[in-house]
Formats: C-alpha cells, structure tokens, sequence
C-alpha cells in the first residue's frame, strides 16, 4: 500500500472473502456486521483490509468487496465439485441446510467493474454474492445498480454442467 499511497493513486478495489462471518443461521448478514470470526486462515486478508482503511484514510477511493465461492465452467473448482456430484459426494462442507454464498465468476468480473464505475461511491466494505444467498449484497446493488445475472436457486449450476460438457 505504501508504493499505491507514493504514486498517488485514487482508486483501489480489493477482492476479500465473505467466510469469515460468524454462522447466522437463516438471518441475513453483510458487511457492516461488526463481529466477525478471525481465524489464522484469514489473518492475511484482514491485513489486507486494514490496509484498504489505511489508503481510504488518506484521502483515497478504497473499495472491499467481500466475494463469495467463485463457480463457473472454466473453474476447475467447478469442474471438481460437479464431478464429485455425479459421484454422491458432496464437495462443500456443511450441513445440508447450510447457506454457501456462491458467485458466478463472470457476476464477480461485472462487480468489479460496476464497482469501478461507481467509485464515486466512496469507501466501504460490501459483500457480492448470489441473491439466494443469506449473506446479503444490497448495499452494493443499491450503491452500484450491479445485480448478478446468475443464482443457484435460477439452476446456473445446471448452465454450467452444460458448458461444461459441450467443452
């Protein structure tokens, strides 16, 4: 940050993760929920955080946008998770009735654009997601005009098992 605060730079986005929220069971949560569950996993990008505040402290646009899981047919996470699908093998963990605050990487790339667009927008943390998830983003939607185009509840799993197989 010290190198971005040297060359004057006025806009930063970082992409940080939203799975250090504490489990809220089917309440909505977002990103100025002030309690959050900092483990050593996660030590790095709440460094990277805090930095972000650093650069917005000093004058600058800094933006957080705190992502879900990325899924799409060109991740091999993807690919992996669909596999094990077909094999009756759950390839995320918890329980059944668990939210998983998944995102199409392509909504994730249109988020960063939108939120370049609308840097005027300030500084903050804001959580990007899926709608069917129960972390919400509509601070973002409501700051950026930004929605994702894909939901796990709208069967984009299912457009991506399709792309995937006409690979």
């Amino acid at each position: 940050m010290d190198a971005v605060l040297a060359q004057q730079v006025q806009t930063v986005i970082y992409p940080s993760i939203c799975f250090a929220y504490p489990d809220s069971g089917a309440e909505w949560i977002d990103a100025t929920l002030d309690k959050l569950v900092v483990e050593d996993y996660y030590v790095t990008t709440f460094d990277a955080e805090q930095e972000m505040r650093r650069f917005t402290d000093a004058g600058g646009k800094g933006i957080v946008l705190r992502m879900g899981f990325f899924y799409g047919p060109e991740s091999p996470q993807s690919q992996d998770q669909l596999r094990f699908a077909r094999l009756g093998i759950a390839s995320v963990v918890g329980r059944p009735d668990a939210y998983h605050p998944f995102v199409m990487i392509e909504d994730a790339a249109q988020a960063i654009v939108a939120a370049l667009e609308h840097a005027t927008m300030g500084r903050g943390i804001m959580s990007v997601m899926s709608r069917s998830q129960r972390v919400s983003n509509r601070r973002f939607k409501d700051a950026t005009g930004w929605s994702p185009r894909s939901s796990t509840k709208s069967g984009a799993w299912d457009r991506v098992a399709q792309a995937m197989r006409s690979r």
